[in-house]
């Protein structure tokens, strides 16, 4: 019940059948008390009928369903990517008196990892209905409603304090490398010259902080990081296009609530959309062609181009100086010097597509080698032989 997709489809469940049927949550883990968003949305709406299970997670888990008596137990994950191999085994036991239904919201899901068989698969994406359909078990596509509602786009920027002055850009999801918020900050470093802010709303999670720490000292002013939100209705309401830079999906809620509001958005066409989004008028597909989809977002924001987007990109090719040789065998110091004269050739065919290009020369040393300063100096190769043998460091 962290953040993300599942939680949100998780609290929308509970939201429309709790008035009917007698609903229970289990929480199999507590990962992070910083983002508790869906969670909490949960709690209030079903109080101490939302359980968290301790360390002793078998006795906790059957003692809830022992008292609940479930007629249905719904799996939001396939419990082999999370669940202990004897629980699962318990929990899906021949002689069970409660059917189990399975769900996942990955896309990297595989049909090897099924080792427990549920009564019936009720998945979120075609995607996972055409992975999983040769496995036997029946299913059913439930995805997640887009209900369309009418923004109020001047209430909404007066509570968030935005400049109606300006375009407003929304970008939401946890800083990972899979919803690719670095692709985002380069479409806005080069648009600092318009009138357009970018809001990110997501949070930033320790254990992907080696994505977002690099990326973050560089971001551009025009960029503004709001952190995990719950709120984020506001933000759709008060912005003029929504970039959802993601590459790696299932079946994105972030899509979905854009498009109650009728924003226009710009996507990645990745594969597991099944083309669902090609007919969509406020669907527009990002190419990874950096200027291309700066000059598009620029285009449907309706503002003006100032000036055409060239970068300066300066070519520097890395090179063994041809005159220093020494340290490596002469048979290989030819072989490589020839393949080291083909790449140059290849880039100075290129160079006039580019502001410039450079040469840079480094010397090879196997003579001199870093004793002194390396962590573990018995595994330094001082051969000269170019043999890669791990662990090594030359």
């Amino acid at each position: 019940m962290s953040t993300g997709g599942c939680p949100q489809v998780v609290a929308k469940k509970v939201e429309l059948l709790k008035d009917f049927y007698n609903i229970v949550v289990v929480e199999y883990e507590m990962l992070a008390w910083s983002y508790v968003v869906q969670r909490n949305r949960v709690i209030d709406m079903i109080g101490d009928k939302f359980i968290s299970l301790s360390e002793n997670k078998e006795y906790d888990l059957f003692n809830v369903i022992e008292d609940h008596n479930p007629d249905y137990i719904m799996i939001e994950e396939f419990p082999e990517t999370f669940m202990e191999l004897h629980i699962a085994k318990r929990l899906y036991s021949p002689n069970r008196s409660y059917k189990i239904f399975e769900s996942t919201h990955s896309s990297h899901s595989k049909v090897e990892w099924k080792k427990y068989m549920p009564d019936k698969f009720i998945f979120v994406s075609p995607y996972s209905c055409e992975t999983f359909k040769d496995l036997g078990v029946p299913f059913d596509l439930i995805e997640y409603p887009i209900d369309k509602k009418v923004p109020n786009k001047i209430d909404s920027q007066k509570i968030l304090g935005l400049d109606s002055n300006y375009k407003h850009v929304v970008n939401i999801g946890l800083f990972t490398p899979g919803k690719n918020q670095g692709y985002a900050f380069e479409i806005a470093r080069f648009l600092q010259d318009y009138k357009i802010k970018f809001h990110f709303i997501g949070n930033q999670a320790s254990n992907f902080a080696n994505y977002w720490e690099p990326i973050m000292k560089t971001k551009p002013d025009n960029c503004i990081v709001w952190g995990e939100r719950n709120d984020t209705d506001l933000f759709l309401q008060s912005s003029d296009l929504h970039l959802f830079t993601s590459n790696m999906e299932l079946n994105p809620l972030a899509i979905k609530e854009s498009l109650e509001y009728n924003i226009p958005t710009f996507i990645f066409n990745l594969h597991t959309y099944k083309e669902k989004y090609n007919e969509e008028e406020n669907i527009f597909f990002l190419s990874g062609n950096l200027l291309d989809d700066c000059e598009n977002l620029i285009k449907i924001l309706g503002l003006e181009k100032i000036k055409r987007l060239d970068p300066k990109i300066r070519v520097v090719h890395l090179l063994l100086d041809p005159e220093k040789s020494e340290d490596i065998p002469k048979e290989n110091w030819i072989s490589t010097i020839n393949k080291q004269n083909k790449s140059i050739e290849c880039w100075k065919n290129m160079k006039d597509l580019f502001f410039d290009y450079v040469q840079r020369y480094s010397v090879v040393n196997r003579t001199q080698l870093p004793y002194e300063n390396c962590k573990e100096p018995e595994i330094i190769n001082p051969s000269k032989e170019l043999k890669n043998e791990p662990p090594v460091l030359t």
